[in-house]
């Protein structure tokens, strides 16, 4: 933050046209240590129906023996669908302190057999449900991590050897530069540069406490939330989203089955299809993204497709014709492509390979630096400043 301070006193930069971008870093963690969400969720799947085979059998023993297991009916704990480390610990208790009390008083050899299976519960699920716990814990909302390196998520690397994508534990880097210099960076676990957007300018707000005029970035971070965000903080949003360059092609603008070209008519709240028939309004849905953003749709159904010639190609439904609406995110869309085709946009959107792949290429190309010698968020994010730094030092020799 000092070295960008002392930029900005001596006019280098001005904290106005904010360029930003992401690339991808291995981890110094192992390749081969992953834990995927989905392994744990299968394993403790499998481990919940074991549990509820061992109720079930502990109950019938029960009934056989006309015991009672404490508080908690073990029907009532067999119909449950899944067990938390507490619910094994409880039931492993209970069943010890009767079992043993019903040995004492010499019961049958399904007792003696259902106690040898309770150690089973102590010595192999208890320890099994904690460390998935535990996992799931390390996890948070990511997919996977690296057992040596927890902070560390596995992405599909470029780099990578034989060009296949395989995936590594990794570091999402995120970068802000202007007239060549980095202003900011962060490092984040998510492979996806959609979500990575809003905490770093309000990083980049805690470091300096203002933000950028504009913010320049590829497709990559052109969601609602985002433009949402920029919109509310008043900064002029550069920003491509995935259907800019398809909207600006004749032939996507041609296509009669393309909805967002089908009339709209507001009187009546209805679209036109090709073919003249209409999509009227029928309710609004409200859905979140994973990040937990609400969008709200607005569905609209044909009244009737009933004869159409052109319905084959129209949809591979078997009713009407429906269509979805997100009006704020259209209206948004819309704001920000203006900018984009506009003379200003047009400049600051060549700029932008120039000022953020400039940087990547000199850390990752020219100083071959691909994989963080450290492990975890703090040092790695150490490690990446300190090479900031450097190029900022070798950027202001070659202003001089």
């Amino acid at each position: 933050m000092a070295t960008v301070k002392l930029l900005a006193a001596k006019g280098y930069v001005k904290l106005e046209n904010y360029f930003v971008d992401g690339t991808k870093i291995e981890s110094a963690a192992n390749k081969y240590s992953f834990v995927w969400k989905r392994g744990i969720d299968t394993n403790e799947r499998k481990l919940d129906e074991k549990l509820r085979a061992f109720i079930i059998e502990v109950d019938r023993v029960a009934q056989n023996e006309n015991v009672e297991y404490g508080d908690r009916d073990l029907e009532e704990m067999g119909e449950q669908t899944t067990f938390t480390a507490e619910d094994v610990a409880e039931l492993a208790a209970v069943l010890n302190e009767r079992l043993s009390k019903l040995e004492s008083q010499g019961a049958g050899e399904d007792v003696k057999k259902l106690k040898k299976d309770v150690k089973q519960v102590v010595s192999d699920f208890l320890p099994r449900k904690r460390k998935y716990e535990a996992q799931r814990a390390i996890l948070g909302e990511r997919n996977s991590f690296s057992k040596t390196d927890h902070d560390a998520t596995f992405m599909r690397m470029k780099e990578d050897h034989f060009k296949n994508g395989q995936l590594k534990p990794g570091y999402n880097v995120q970068i802000g530069t202007e007239n060549g210099f980095v202003l900011g960076y962060d490092i984040f676990p998510n492979p996806t540069d959609t979500r990575t957007l809003k905490p770093h300018l309000e990083n980049m707000r805690y470091r300096f406490g203002k933000l950028p005029l504009r913010v320049i970035a590829d497709a990559g971070y052109g969601s609602q939330e985002n433009y949402a965000y920029l919109e509310k903080n008043n900064i002029d949003a550069i920003v491509k989203d995935g259907t800019f360059h398809r909207a600006g092609k004749r032939s996507w603008r041609k296509n009669p089955f393309n909805t967002e070209q089908w009339p709209y008519d507001a009187a009546t709240d209805s679209y036109s299809c090709p073919e003249g028939r209409s999509l009227t309004y029928v309710r609004t849905v409200r859905r979140e993204t994973d990040g937990g953003y609400a969008q709200d749709l607005r569905i609209y159904t044909s009244e009737s497709c009933e004869g159409c010639s052109r319905r084959d190609r129209c949809t591979r439904s078997q009713g009407n014709r429906t269509i979805q609406r997100n009006e704020e995110l259209r209206r948004l869309r819309e704001k920000a492509h203006a900018r984009l085709l506009s003379e200003d946009g047009k400049i600051l959107r060549k700029r932008r390979a120039v000022e953020v792949e400039t940087v990547f290429g000199q850390v990752k190309g020219n100083q071959a630096f691909r994989r963080f010698h450290l492990r975890g968020t703090r040092k790695v994010s150490v490690e990446w400043g300190l090479l900031m730094i450097g190029y900022n030092i070798k950027r202001t020799c070659l202003q001089v």
